[in-house]
């Protein structure tokens, strides 16, 4: 019985220390417009090895980022908004900028020329 608790206290402190930590990092999104933006810049930070979830939010342009890797840091997960089209830094503030009313034309130019690419077609 005492082999017994000690070969699971043993394989428990083992599992605690083997187990990932698991990270969070919440970055500010700039130059996002739509839902296609929201979905590129999902897509991008999903793409990152050792990334686990990302939920990008496009009314406070803010993305959560959650990764288990020490290849992983915020600079890697810049560059891959980045490489997608978008700028991104690290913080807790959303950025502050004023976005103009879309016309129904640009609303569905974005829909339809973004379609999850790079962004660029995107109205700014």
């Amino acid at each position: 019985m005492k082999y017994m608790i000690l070969f699971f206290t043993l394989a428990f402190t083992f599992s605690l220390f083997s187990a990932d930590k698991t990270k969070s990092v919440s970055l500010n999104i700039t130059g996002m417009t739509c839902q296609s933006c929201v979905s590129t810049v999902e897509k991008a930070l999903k793409s990152v090895k050792g990334v686990k979830e990302a939920k990008v939010d496009l009314k406070n342009n803010k993305a959560t980022v959650m990764f288990a890797s020490a290849k992983v840091n915020t600079a890697v997960l810049i560059k891959a908004v980045s490489d997608a089209g978008f700028t991104a830094n690290e913080g807790t503030a959303a950025p502050k900028t004023k976005m103009k009313k879309q016309s129904k034309t640009e609303e569905e130019n974005c829909e339809v020329g973004c379609a999850g690419e790079d962004g660029a077609s995107c109205p700014k």
